[in-house]
């Protein structure tokens, strides 16, 4: 349904259509175009049309306040319904914030909401003869035509990609963090070494076995202090609990005595409070038991041979202090501080040798994920390779050859993206078309535009010496013959955009001909006429897929030789397994196109109306096309004689 527009407006169905081929006819003004674009509206499918026509449909899709030449209201809304797996689901989209809304009806006839990408849960194929028209001029857009199809699989493809790229660029990161954290291992080995000599000069006085035996004596004092401290004033917690918990007896004056219930409540609450008091009783005998414990202890380990030799050693160390002191050492806690300070710089180099080591895995893992990416990159030209070999085997009229990595521009935006550089500037490095300089010039030097000789391996050797060469730049690396001013400009690449260097591979690019058959040879499709650049694109839409298909005017610029061979034969050949909308002003489309429904639209009152709905056996139906097609009868005529002469085979 097609609600509150400029010219068609109706809450009911606008246009119920046949799973086979429908044909929406009509002459000039009556609204078939504004119906097509409707539906890319509807569909989510606006950001498919070419740059270059924005302007042209940007009236369907545009307020009319906003645009005098626009066809939408500020109550525009549209609703299409879409038949997948047995299941029926209505898209809505309405002009408030462009909203899409998706329900899935139900066999009672009410909706429940559903959710996901409209493009990618139900898909539809578009094409006016304008993009067609595109399509020739930008062999990309055909390559992004095979990519939508659910056969590639590239939505699949590119999420895994970013999938892949993302943890490339999580990975860079750390591995810049820790090479900023790394700590000056130079610098460290020299102050060790200082350090070390130092503490030689004192233990080599004859008394390192003192401080030695007086260093570990300490360790293993701290180590029986901390184990005390964790319970020797076990006893005073206990008992400050005690005091804490306070269970008095319960006042039960405010009970009454003659009620059974209460009367119960009281003998639980004097039970529970037995049991509370004996428990606290338990608690201060356990807290007597853990001061007894407690100078057990004590005199333990003041009677114990271990603490006299403790004590020996204190002893000594005493005395050697005093000798020290004597011969004017006053600092001698200088030996504790070199220990100590000797102890932070191998720690030091322990962290400096744990985070080489995790440099190593990073270093690995980042050799991996290239590896992986690049296989990726590869395993989706292989995809479309296999689309193209799929579709078009045994197709006399189209040769299609993909290019890896062939298409030249999207390498030098790509490459000017990364390094943050305007179009045209420096040209001399990154593409000269006259002097060859260039990083694409390198790269595309001796590349086969026939795709007959493109070996993928090798242009993948040439892309790695051209990122080499890059990052020999952007480290300040550049020759001597090297502009300074180029040099000082990759230099300031944010780090960012140096790690998608890494994964930087050109598009795929088609090199497509069509069949001559005056001269018996393919030639290149940029040398034939319009009609004929029209016909191999055409051709190639109609040769694949099952999803629904819309076409608009895709007759225009074809002669009715072209239209016959390149359309209609096709049409009746795929109509049985895919459905089709075609808008066309060419007879022989509905007639010999076998149409299954005509939808003939005109202008009634400034508003688009249907008139005479039904098969090209109905004969207002027939009228109507032979009214306003141009060719009506005569496609007629063709038709009953090709009848007749497969009735008569």
């Amino acid at each position: 349904t097609i609600t509150d527009t400029e010219y068609i407006d109706s809450d009911s169905p606008f246009l119920l259509c046949n799973p086979g081929l429908n044909t929406i006819i009509g002459g000039r003004g009556t609204g078939k175009s504004s119906t097509i674009e409707f539906i890319r509206l509807c569909m989510g499918k606006t950001d498919e049309i070419p740059d270059k026509l924005s302007e042209d449909l940007k009236k369907y899709f545009t307020k009319k306040t906003d645009d005098p030449s626009g066809l939408l209201h500020e109550k525009s809304k549209l609703m299409l319904e879409y038949q997948k797996d047995d299941a029926m689901y209505r898209i809505r989209w309405s002009i408030d914030n462009y909203d899409y809304l998706i329900n899935r009806v139900m066999e009672d006839g009410s909706e429940e909401l559903s959710s996901g990408e409209i493009k990618n849960r139900f898909p539809l194929s578009i094409y006016s003869q304008k993009q067609i028209y595109e399509m020739v001029r930008d062999p990309s857009s055909i390559l992004r035509m095979i990519d939508q199809d659910p056969e590639t699989g590239f939505s699949d493809w590119e999420q895994k990609f970013q999938i892949l790229t993302s943890r490339y660029k999580s990975l860079q990161a750390k591995i810049r963090e820790i090479t900023a954290s790394l700590p000056d291992k130079e610098r460290i080995y020299g102050e060790l070494e200082d350090i070390s000599s130092k503490i030689s000069r004192f233990e080599e006085s004859g008394h390192a076995d003192i401080l030695k035996k007086y260093q570990q004596t300490r360790g293993k004092e701290r180590t029986i202090e901390i184990w005390e401290e964790s319970w020797k004033s076990a006893s005073h917690s206990i008992i400050s609990l005690i005091e804490q918990i306070g269970a008095n007896d319960p006042d039960v004056s405010v009970m009454d005595r003659d009620d059974p219930n209460d009367q119960k409540c009281v003998r639980d609450l004097e039970e529970r409070t037995k049991t509370v008091n004996t428990t606290i009783r338990e608690l201060h005998s356990i807290a007597k038991r853990l001061e007894s414990q407690w100078a057990d202890w004590k005199k333990i380990r003041e009677e114990s041979e271990w603490s006299k030799k403790n004590a020996e050693i204190h002893a000594q160390y005493s005395s050697l202090m005093e000798i020290l002191a004597e011969g004017g050492i006053s600092n001698i806690q200088q030996y504790g501080q070199l220990l100590q300070t000797r102890e932070t710089l191998e720690e030091q180099i322990r962290n400096h040798n744990s985070l080489i080591s995790s440099l190593e895995e990073y270093f690995i893992q980042e050799k991996q994920l290239l590896k992986d990416i690049t296989n990726h990159r590869l395993e989706l030209t292989g995809k479309r390779k296999e689309f193209i070999r799929k579709n078009l085997a045994g197709n006399k009229q189209i040769r299609m050859v993909l290019l890896p990595f062939g298409d030249q521009r999207s390498a030098e935006r790509k490459i000017r993206s990364i390094l943050g550089l305007d179009k045209n500037i420096y040209a001399k490095y990154i593409h000269d078309p006259d002097n060859k300089t260039g990083i694409i010039d390198r790269l595309y030097n001796d590349y086969d535009r026939t795709g007959q000789h493109v070996n993928p391996d090798n242009f993948l050797k040439k892309i790695y010496q051209e990122k080499e060469y890059i990052y020999d730049l952007c480290d300040g690396k550049g020759s001597s013959d090297t502009e300074r001013r180029f040099i000082e400009k990759i230099i300031r690449c944010p780090q960012d955009q140096r790690d998608e260097l890494a994964f930087f591979y050109p598009d795929d690019s088609l090199s497509i001909g069509y069949y001559a058959e005056s001269e018996g040879i393919f030639k290149d499709i940029m040398q034939g006429s319009p009609g004929q650049k029209n016909a191999v694109i055409l051709s190639f839409i109609l040769s694949y897929g099952t999803q629904p298909l819309i076409l608009d005017q895709p007759e225009d610029d074809l002669d009715n030789h072209l239209i016959y061979d390149m359309i209609v034969r096709h049409l009746r050949n795929i109509k049985e397994k895919r459905q089709i909308i075609i808008v066309t002003h060419n007879a022989n489309i509905v007639v010999n196109g076998n149409a299954d429904l005509v939808i003939p639209l005109i202008a009634e009152g400034g508003e688009t109306i249907i008139s005479h709905q039904g098969t090209i056996q109905d004969q207002p139906v027939r009228d109507e096309i032979c009214r306003v097609m141009e060719g009506g009868r005569a496609a007629f005529e063709m038709r009953y004689k090709r009848i007749l002469r497969e009735f008569s085979c």
